[in-house]
């Protein structure tokens, strides 16, 4: 079985689409808001990856819509970069702190946490999705941010032998 990348990013178009985000407006009660999304696929190829790729999509993706206060947007874009294929997740949400950078991979570091609840994310999902694509992949994973310019970028590197089937 093989998942074409361009199948793949029709397939998150959809579930993206249908994902609707529920965020507090200043009197406290709950607003539906919606990311703008944009997909760029600029080179297809065929996968048997598929599990793994769309672990790591999927969790930045996530990990961008929860950034996002409000409306915001979301860049998902894909190409190629030498002998390897290059994914971005780039959002407009709040930024990452340049403190946080340093720690961003580790197992138990997390951003996300409720006040209202008390309770904080498990901080397991980007230290899982570096864990797959350095092992499964032997890629590499990145982060930029800005907290001053609102935007967030995560760029994966994946060496196209290592993903891609020959047709």
């Amino acid at each position: 079985m093989f998942l074409s990348i361009q199948f793949y990013h029709n397939l998150v178009r959809s579930y993206i689409f249908l994902c609707l985000k529920k965020s507090r407006n200043s009197a406290g009660c709950g607003v539906w808001q919606t990311p703008i999304f944009k997909f760029k696929c600029k080179d297809n190829f065929r996968t048997i990856d598929f599990y793994p790729l769309i672990s790591v999509l999927n969790n930045l993706i996530i990990n961008s819509i929860d950034a996002i206060e409000g409306s915001g947007h979301i860049l998902v874009d894909q190409q190629r970069e030498g002998d390897s294929y290059l994914f971005r997740v780039v959002d407009s949400g709040a930024g990452i702190e340049s403190d946080d950078m340093e720690v961003l991979f580790e197992p138990g570091f997390s951003t996300k946490y409720d006040p209202i609840t008390g309770r904080m994310s498990t901080g397991i999902g980007l230290s899982h999705v570096k864990q797959i694509v350095d092992k499964h992949f032997v890629g590499s994973i990145s982060a930029e941010s800005s907290k001053e310019n609102q935007w967030t970028c995560f760029k994966v590197l994946i060496p196209k032998e290592n993903i891609e089937i020959k047709r």
